[in-house]
């Protein structure tokens, strides 16, 4: 056999040999698999076999099918899983319509040695499929028949090249049932399914071969199947609107891609096809989703589905007007630009791309529909013009919440609404020209507009401002240290009177007191050195906080900078760090003198919070709650974990066990305030029964108020203390 044209039928009656002959080192039929991938490329393909077996005037090319003769068969070295999905084909053809001549001359010509259930499979599916049309009204699929039938065993079931077919028949079954005559167009010399077959002889045995031909180089990728689809649909819209667009992606684009990948430390021949792949599938849904209204869910949510495998014919409904593309073409073209004009620039940009490709979060998301906006809005790109309204854009995203899909759309649709004036000078835009910019936060609105006015009326604020906003842990949220300087920055007429060298001379001290993970000094003291001005906590779910450092981030050291109440207590500490420290050990010994010279006992729960920090230790995420009422007796609780169901103490009758130590053993509270069972409280003092809780006063196991020697009801801590060291000694 040389090469040529051949069918199916042509090639397992060829006259030089009679069989087809799997050898045991190729690998499953796997075109049955249902991974995204393979039931793409299954569905694709039979697809494509159906419509030219329905149609006269089509045919369809199989591509190569190379293979060495050995003895009396035809041993393929390449293309077995086509001519295995072409032999499902030719036994279904023949058994639909009672050809048992056709079926008993296919059974020897088809040998599986890769498994011999496979092979016993085939044998038995040839004799008894036919019986399937004879009784097809018990049976909705061919797998249900194959599996009820007697002769099928169940431990083929564990043979995947088994499980293969019998999902490739179901699926022949569902888009050729109502096709007629097929098999007299399958045995046809016209017949409208052919494969360049080639014979490859003087290239020593078959398994030696193959392992050659398999270790060349791997099967395309999903990257450039997609490619291939993308650049024939361009091909067939007849436009001019992307004169380099196809040359750009398999060129300069590409390598590009590459090179990031490598800047990155990534190995660029594993990772820049899929990269390249997921950017371009995040610019089209970014496209899509915020007009989402457009089209039908289901069209939009096979293509939100569509991650780790790229099957064109999902995205092809958000191409058909061009948008999409030129997203596509702008955005890739601005990298390149900045690329040759700004390589620093360039390399950061490209380097959150490629860190984020894989799976963006809804605020990488945004940035990223940001980057597109400017590409294909700016009249003129410029690299400064760029460089600030990125800047811009990305101190909003980072400091409002973009947790779910409403909230990406909204700021989509915000960002969306600039014009083109907009990306000329976006600072002098929002200095001037605007003072609201729909669904971002208000707060970092004002403070944006506010920079942009300093930076306007002086550019030496430039400097300070990018300086200041670097900083990792603040994320570009500086308004608190503009008003530790002196600003107004809810009124941004008084930016004409802030002073650049007290803000500078504010911001060192900051840099001193935080890194980029929080706090740069030690936490306790700086907590307990800013309870001495006063109770800095929040609400924050049902119970209060001192702000902590985990979970989201809601009510971190941040989130005390941003509110008034906190910020004005920070704000006297800070003017203490400010007039007597010049790096983070004199904050320190700043922060532990304060603690040492505070003695206000008017409120005692601040008060031994400072003095005691075995208190704020116990609390997980500084979590307390102060009680009111009679229903929950006037109690401060705090708590040990986030949930305010879990292990908790008393404040008072805590604190009396954290100075006395060992000789108090002491009850935790348990589950809700007012169960009176739970209730935390001193349960012996030397292993001596001694019951004192706090209900506003400490009381005894009834409810009666504890009485020292002097007959006075015990209601502060002091004297609680006094009380149980008299009880000792007692």
């Amino acid at each position: 056999m040389s090469i040529g044209k051949h069918t199916f039928w042509e090639l397992i009656n060829d006259s030089e040999f009679g069989k087809i002959q799997i050898p045991k080192i190729q690998r499953d039929y796997v075109q049955g698999r249902n991974t995204p991938q393979v039931q793409f490329a299954r569905e694709k393909l039979l697809s494509e076999l159906s419509e030219v077996l329905k149609n006269e005037q089509k045919t369809i090319d199989l591509n190569y099918v190379y293979g060495k003769t050995e003895l009396d068969c035809f041993i393929p070295i390449d293309g077995q899983q086509r001519l295995t999905t072409l032999l499902l084909l030719h036994i279904y053809a023949f058994a639909k319509e009672g050809l048992y001549d056709y079926l008993k001359k296919l059974k020897p010509k088809f040998i599986y040695e890769t498994r011999v259930t496979t092979e016993r499979f085939l044998e038995e599916i040839i004799d008894h499929l036919p019986s399937f049309f004879e009784e097809n009204s018990n049976y909705n699929s061919i797998t249900s028949f194959v599996c009820d039938a007697p002769w099928f065993s169940d431990n083929w079931l564990s043979d995947p090249s088994v499980d293969s077919c019998l999902t490739v028949l179901d699926d022949i079954h569902k888009l050729f049932t109502n096709i007629n005559d097929i098999s007299s167009k399958l045995i046809s010399e016209k017949c409208p399914i052919t494969f360049m077959a080639l014979q490859m002889s003087n290239m020593g045995k078959a398994n030696d071969l193959y392992i050659k031909m398999n270790s060349r180089g791997k099967p395309l990728s999903d990257f450039e199947s997609f490619k291939s689809e993308l650049f024939n649909y361009i091909d067939e819209m007849k436009t001019d609107n992307w004169p380099t667009f196809k040359n750009k992606i398999d060129n300069e684009w590409l390598s590009m891609i590459w090179d990031g990948c490598t800047e990155i430390g990534q190995e660029a021949s594993k990772t820049c096809d899929n990269n390249f792949m997921h950017l371009m599938h995040w610019i089209v849904l970014n496209y899509v989703v915020p007009s989402q209204k457009s089209y039908e869910n289901t069209d939009i949510q096979n293509l939100i589905n569509n991650r780790g495998f790229f099957n064109f014919a999902n995205y092809k409904i958000f191409l058909a007007n061009g948008i999409a593309i030129t997203d596509i073409c702008k955005t890739f073209g601005f990298l390149e630009f900045l690329q040759a004009e700004d390589q620093e620039t360039h390399k950061s940009l490209l380097s959150f791309l490629l860190n984020m490709a894989d799976r963006p979060d809804w605020p990488e998301r945004v940035l990223l529909f940001a980057i597109t906006k400017y590409a294909k809005t700016a009249v003129v790109w410029d690299v400064d013009a760029f460089n600030s309204w990125y800047r811009i854009i990305r101190n909003l995203v980072a400091n409002t919440a973009i947790d779910r899909e409403d909230r990406f759309i909204a700021a989509c649709q915000s960002i969306d609404g600039f014009g083109a004036d907009a990306f000329t000078d976006f600072e002098l835009y929002l200095a001037y020209q605007v003072d609201r910019i729909p669904f971002f936060d208000r707060q970092q609105l004002s403070e944006e507009i506010y920079k942009c006015k300093l930076i306007k009326k002086d550019i030496a604020w430039k400097d300070a401002i990018i300086h200041a906003e670097n900083h990792k842990y603040f994320n570009g949220e500086i308004a608190f240290a503009l008003k530790l300087a002196g600003a107004k920055v809810e009124d941004s007429s008084s930016a004409s009177t802030i002073n650049i060298g007290e803000f500078n001379s504010v911001w060192h001290n900051i840099e001193m007191l935080f890194n980029a993970d929080g706090l740069n000094v030690n936490e306790s003291l700086f907590r307990r050195a800013l309870l001495t001005y006063g109770n800095y906590s929040i609400w924050a779910n049902s119970s209060c906080t001192f702000f902590f450092e985990s979970g989201k981030g809601y009510f971190n050291w941040r989130r005390m900078l941003r509110e008034d109440r906190s910020f004005k207590i920070f704000k006297n500490l800070f003017c203490e760090i400010q007039q007597c420290a010049n790096d983070s050990k004199e904050i320190e010994n700043v922060l532990s003198a304060r603690i040492n010279e505070f003695d206000d006992k008017t409120d005692e729960f601040l008060y031994y919070l400072v003095k005691f920090p075995e208190l704020l230790d116990y609390m997980n995420e500084k979590r307390f709650y102060i009680c009111s009422g009679d229903k929950y007796k006037n109690r401060i609780i705090l708590y040990s974990r986030a949930r305010l169901s879990a292990e908790y103490a008393e404040m008072h009758t805590y604190a009396v066990k954290v100075i006395l130590g060992e000789a108090i053993e002491y009850q935790f509270g348990r589950g809700y305030l007012d169960a009176n069972t739970s209730w935390a409280h001193i349960n012996k003092v030397y292993g001596k029964e001694c019951y004192i809780s706090y209900d506003g006063k400490f009381v005894d196991e009834n409810g009666s108020p504890l009485i020292g020697k002097d007959g006075i009801e015990i209601k502060t801590i002091d004297d609680a203390v006094n009380y149980v060291r008299n009880f000792i000694e007692s």
